[in-house]
C-alpha cells in the first residue's frame, strides 16, 4: 500500500471517528484542577473499548482530545487490535502505556473492559548524558 493510499485511509477513518464518537471533557474527580477526557462511541459503533486520559492539565485538553481521536482512527485502520492492556507506544506527545480502565457508574455507565486508559509511560526522569534529553539542553 502506498503512503498516499494509507494517508487517505487514515483521513477517512478520522472522519468516521469524528462522526461516530464524542470526546467528553470533565473535571477529574480524583485530581483537583485537572481534567478527565474520554471517548464514547467506539464500543457501541466499532466494538472496541473507548479510550480515556485522566489527570490532564487544562492547557493540554486539546492535545489529549487529539490523541484520543487519532489513536481511535489508527485502531480502525489496523488489521488486528493494535491497542491492548500492557502495550506501550511512542506518540506525538510522548510515550504512552495502555492500562485497563475501571467500571464507571455515572451519567454514562461502562464496565472496566469497555475502557482503556492511556497513561504516561515515563513516571520519572530517565535522562543520561548520551540521550536525546541532553541534546535538548535538559540537565540531570
Amino acid at each position: 500500500m502506498s503512503n498516499e493510499s494509507e494517508n487517505d485511509d487514515f483521513e477517512e477513518k478520522m472522519d468516521v471517528v469524528r462522526e461516530t464518537t464524542t470526546i467528553i471533557n470533565t473535571p477529574d474527580p480524583d485530581n483537583e484542577g485537572k481534567f478527565w477526557l474520554y471517548s464514547t462511541g467506539m464500543r457501541d459503533n466499532h466494538e472496541l473499548p473507548d479510550l480515556e486520559i485522566r489527570d490532564v492539565p487544562g492547557m493540554f485538553t486539546g492535545a489529549a482530545a487529539s490523541t484520543i481521536n487519532t489513536i481511535n482512527a489508527y485502531r480502525l485502520t489496523a488489521d488486528s487490535n493494535p491497542l491492548e492492556v500492557g502495550h506501550t507506544m511512542q506518540w506525538k506527545y510522548g510515550d504512552i502505556r495502555v492500562e485497563q480502565g475501571e467500571a464507571f457508574d455515572g451519567a454514562l455507565t461502562w464496565e472496566a473492559g469497555d475502557m482503556l486508559r492511556l497513561v504516561s509511560r515515563l513516571t520519572d526522569v530517565e535522562c543520561c548524558h548520551s540521550c536525546e534529553c541532553h541534546g535538548q539542553g535538559i540537565n540531570e
